[in-house]
């Protein structure tokens, strides 16, 4: 938990005033979605009563290293995102392009092995279900790969 605060904290001192204001006004909506208000963390009326200051306390804090860690993870998280767009529906137009690129990215980096040549001459649902398994069978296996691949697939468009 010490490596995570001080991650936020280079974090937070990273952020320019338009930042910081952003975030505090995100930490602001968290707790009033959570049924209580940032500034009760100052109130002097929670002298008395330790137990719900520190529980508060340790709930803006959770929020914050947790907002800070998927910031950080953003790319990732659009990449995977993708891929479960993908997953759902592999076989629709919108995302055979993107099979088909995948595999052939899969197949270069020796994730997958190349295709057999009676593929060649199999019909375009039995291709697109070896392409599709292929990759699914990837995704259990090195998702973090994968992601980096999707990713740098991305950002080529």
């Amino acid at each position: 938990m010490a490596d995570s605060i001080q991650e936020f904290t280079t974090w937070l001192e990273s952020l320019s005033e338009e930042g910081l204001i952003a975030f505090l006004q995100k930490i602001a909506h968290f707790c009033t979605d959570s049924r209580f208000e940032l500034v009760w963390l100052i109130d002097s009326n929670l002298k008395s009563d330790q137990e719900i200051k520190k529980a508060l306390e340790e709930t803006v804090l959770l929020y914050c290293i947790g907002y800070c860690k998927t910031t950080q993870i953003q790319d990732m998280l659009v990449a995977y995102s993708a891929f479960r767009a993908w997953q759902a529906a592999p076989t629709t137009k919108e995302h055979k392009q993107l099979s088909q690129v995948l595999f052939m990215h899969l197949v270069k980096k020796e994730l997958v092995p190349e295709p057999p040549p009676e593929l060649f001459l199999a019909s375009e649902n039995e291709r697109q279900e070896h392409i599709v398994s292929a990759i699914n069978k990837v995704a259990e296996d090195n998702m973090q790969e994968l992601n980096t691949i999707i990713k740098e697939l991305e950002s080529q468009d």
